[in-house]
C-alpha cells in the first residue's frame, strides 16, 4: 500500500493559533527556522534566541540564560538520537542534548565558518552544514570541508543542503545554482546556462516521495526536478501567491508540498491534482512574509513569519477530545525486535497503526492498535514513520529508527 493511497487529509482554511512575544514566551517575532523532534516537540529559531514548545510547555534559550553562542539562530535540525543542532549567524553551531550543550566554532573545532545557514544529516547520520564559505561534514570525530575553486567559486556560499531518497546530496547556493555529485562522485552544478533550474540562487530544497527535488528561489517561483525534467511553478502558471519563495517542506504523510513566500503568505501543492492552494494574509496570517514551514507529529503545520511570530495552521486531532497526542510515544527508538506505542487507550479499537518506509513511502506494516507492540525483526535497518490513522485521517506520526 502506498502512503499516498493510505492517507487523505482535508485542510481547514483558517489559522488556528498565532504565538508572538505578546501572548507567549516566544523570544522574538522574527522566526528564522523550524524543526520538529521525534516526539513532536517544535523547535523555533528566532532573531533573539531559540525556543521549544511541546504543546503545553515552552522553553527559551538565549545567550543570557544558556550556552547558546549567538542570539540569531538561522538553522535548526534534529538527529536520530533526538539531539537538537542549532546553527547561528556568527557564533557557530550548538548541540543541545536533554540539557547538555556542546558548542562548535572555528576556535575549538574543525568548523571552518561560524555562519551556519543549513543543517542536514545523511543516511549514516553524518552532519552536513551549509556555510557562507562552503560545505562541511562532521562524522562525530572528524571535520571535512568541501570548497570549489576557479569557475565554480560561486558554489561556496551555501543556502541549503538536502539528501534525496537515493542518498544523493543536493546543495542550493547563492548565485552558483544547484550542486550535486555525478555517478563518479564528482561535483556538478545545474545553473541557468546548462539546465532548467529556475534561478542560480536557491533558498531551500526538499525531496518528495517520488524523489523529485523542490527548490525555492528569491524571485522566480518554485522549481521541480525529477532527475531528467525541470518544471517551474510561478504566478503565471499556477495559484502561487508570489514568485519570491522562501522555505519548502514536503509533508511525508500525504506528499503535499508547502512553500512560503515573502509577500503573498504560503501555499501548498497537491500532487494528486497538480494544483496549488494559496494561504494569503486574508486567511488570518499575521504577516505575509513566511520564513519557515514544518509539520508536527500531531498533524499540525507551523508557519514562521518575518515579523508576526509563529502560526499554527491546522490540527487533525480537533475532533478527538479524549486523544492527547503529546502523551503518545513510540518506543524503543531505535527499535531492534519490537516497536511499541503507548498513550492510545482512548483510540482502541478504531485506530489503525501504520509503519511507513521513509525511503520508499510504502506501508510495510499495518495493524489495529489493540496490541501495543509490533514485531519488526523482518524489516531492514532504516528510518520509518509510525502513523496512527482513524477513519482514513492521520492523527499522529513519529519518526522511528529500526536497527539490527
Amino acid at each position: 500500500m502506498l502512503l499516498l493511497q493510505a492517507v487523505t487529509t482535508l485542510f481547514a482554511q483558517t489559522v488556528q493559533a498565532v504565538y508572538n512575544t505578546a501572548n507567549s514566551p516566544l523570544p522574538h517575532n522574527q522566526i528564522r527556522c523550524l524543526a520538529t523532534g521525534a516526539e513532536g516537540t517544535l523547535w523555533i529559531g528566532t532573531e533573539y534566541g531559540a525556543a521549544s514548545f511541546n504543546g503545553n510547555v515552552w522553553q527559551v534559550f538565549t545567550p543570557n540564560n544558556s550556552p547558546l553562542p549567538h542570539y540569531s539562530v538561522r538553522s535548526v535540525a534534529i538527529d536520530a538520537q533526538n539531539r537538537v543542532w542549532l546553527g547561528t549567524f556568527n557564533g557557530g553551531l550548538a548541540r543541545y542534548d536533554n540539557g547538555d550543550w556542546t558548542i562548535y566554532n572555528t576556535a575549538n573545532s574543525g568548523l571552518p565558518d561560524n555562519y551556519v545557514k543549513s543543517i542536514a544529516f545523511d543516511s549514516e547520520q553524518n552532519l552536513w552544514l551549509g556555510l557562507s564559505g562552503g560545505l562541511a561534514k562532521y562524522d562525530g570525530v572528524n571535520w571535512q570541508l568541501f570548497t570549489a575553486i576557479g569557475p565554480d567559486l560561486l558554489l561556496n556560499n551555501v543556502n541549503a543542503v538536502a539528501f534525496d531518497l537515493q542518498k544523493q546530496i543536493w546543495v542550493g547556493t547563492v548565485n552558483g545554482g544547484l550542486a550535486t555529485t555525478d555517478v563518479n562522485g564528482l561535483l556538478f552544478a545545474y545553473n541557468l546556462a546548462n539546465s532548467g533550474v529556475p534561478d542560480n540562487t536557491l533558498n531551500a530544497i526538499a525531496t518528495d516521495a517520488q524523489n523529485q527535488k523542490w527548490m525555492t528561489t528569491p524571485a522566480d517561483g518554485i522549481g521541480k526536478f525529477d532527475g531528467i525534467n525541470w518544471f517551474t511553478y510561478s504566478t503565471a502558471n499556477s495559484a502561487l501567491p508570489a514568485n519570491s519563495a522562501t522555505d519548502v517542506w514536503v509533508n511525508p504523510l500525504n506528499n503535499y508540498v508547502w512553500v512560503g513566500t515573502t509577500t503573498g503568505g504560503a501555499a501548498y501543492y497537491n500532487p494528486n491534482t497538480d494544483e496549488w492552494t494559496a494561504i494569503p494574509p486574508t486567511a488570518g496570517l499575521p504577516d505575509a512574509h513566511i520564513t519557515a514551514i514544518v509539520g508536527q507529529a500531531n498533524g499540525a503545520v507551523w508557519l514562521g513569519t518575518q515579523a508576526g511570530g509563529l502560526v499554527k495552521w491546522y490540527d487533525n486531532t480537533n475532533n478527538l477530545p479524549n486523544f492527547e497526542p503529546h502523551r503518545v510515544q513510540v518506543y524503543p527508538n531505535p527499535a531492534h525486535r519490537l516497536l511499541c506505542i503507548n498513550g492510545i487507550t482512548a483510540l482502541q479499537p478504531e485506530a489503525l497503526f501504520l509503519l511507513i518506509s521513509a525511503t520508499s513511502g510504502k506501508t510495510v506494516l499495518q495493524s489495529s492498535v489493540q496490541q501495543p507492540c509490533f514485531e519488526v525483526t523482518h524489516l531492514p535497518t532504516g528510518l520509518y514513520w509510525a502513523v496512527l490513522q482513524v477513519q482514513n485521517r492521520v492523527i499522529f506520526s513519529q519518526k522511528a529508527l529500526i536497527l539490527h
